[in-house]
């Protein structure tokens, strides 16, 4: 049973609560489609970063004149901000020495735990000390001791076939701003890969008891 790492401290705080919504038709795992002032934002800025900046703009631009066609984006201060944060990410990408390895990917957990981590990564960069997965948005105030984050860095390491102490993890704002950084130790994460194991334990007896999972 596949869990987004978007979900992770919900389930973490009451295992029964997420895996009813979790059998539900529709239910907590289930891919979100429609079109947000964000969603869209994000996808100019994965455009940009497999085009250039004039494509991007056209990208956008395209994107939200289908949105108004179907009476939706109608807030001019809206639309105008997402405008405004993709120029400021571009201008913070110019800037940046970085290389953009993949952005918009999707973890891949090959562990044998009834439960495994999915979801996506918004951006990973090649820096001086190593490889950066970046998480786009405004984090919680404690967000490096959400269990998700040394499980993030772990799975990137395995992905790429890296050193764990190369791996840091971390949220940026959609603009380009604020950019923060960690990178947990080998006894951390493994510390953190014991609590998922254990919650997978408790998923997987509380599933028993519920029916079928759905895959």
């Amino acid at each position: 049973m596949r869990i987004p790492h978007t979900q992770l401290e919900l389930c973490r705080s009451n295992p029964a609560h997420w895996l009813k919504l979790r059998l539900k038709p529709g239910g907590a795992s289930a891919p979100q489609f429609g079109m947000t002032y964000d969603r869209a934002l994000r996808l100019a800025i994965h455009c940009f970063h497999k085009s250039d900046e004039v494509f991007t703009r056209r990208y956008l631009e395209d994107l939200i004149l289908r949105q108004q066609q179907k009476k939706k984006f109608m807030n001019r201060p809206r639309v105008d901000a997402i405008r405004k944060d993709l120029e400021s990410y571009m201008k913070w990408r110019r800037s940046s020495s970085d290389t953009v390895i993949d952005s918009d990917f999707l973890l891949k957990d090959a562990g044998n735990t009834f439960l495994t981590i999915g979801g996506k990564i918004s951006r990973l960069d090649l820096t001086a000390d190593g490889y950066r997965a970046v998480l786009f948005g405004m984090p919680n105030p404690n967000w490096k001791q959400e269990l998700r984050m040394p499980l993030i860095q772990s799975l990137v390491s395995e992905m790429y076939n890296r050193p764990l102490q190369e791996i840091s993890v971390g949220f940026q704002r959609l603009d380009g701003k604020n950019l923060q950084i960690t990178t947990y130790s080998a006894m951390e994460i493994k510390k953190a890969l014991k609590q998922f194991r254990s919650l997978a334990e408790t998923i997987e007896k509380q599933s028993r008891s519920s029916g079928p999972p759905s895959p």
